[in-house]
């Protein structure tokens, strides 16, 4: 009896983690709250573009900005960057 109660406890502090961790991906953020690095990479990566929203997410156990928005063509675009500037992903 001892040993399925350690393992439901076990098994729904798992649970609780897990949905702690999922509960931070994609959570939006002003883009006034994007490092100001990370912001200036985004945008020479595609120069022109509007951004129209950010998210914070976690990666390969890194977290990344996600700025989504459109270039100068009117077409959507997204760009993830790291906080500190150095990792940019571009999305057409």
């Amino acid at each position: 009896m001892r040993s399925i109660s350690m393992t439901l406890l076990s098994v729904g502090m798992l649970i609780a983690a897990t949905g702690a961790a999922l509960a931070d991906e994609g959570k939006r953020v002003s883009l006034d709250k994007v490092p100001a690095v990370a912001k200036a990479a985004a945008d020479k990566a595609i120069p022109g573009v509007r951004w129209v929203k950010a998210e914070k997410e976690h990666e390969h156990g890194k977290m990344v900005y996600e700025l989504k928005g459109l270039d100068p063509k009117g077409e959507r675009v997204e760009v993830e960057v790291s906080p500190d500037g150095h990792q940019v992903t571009v999305e057409h």
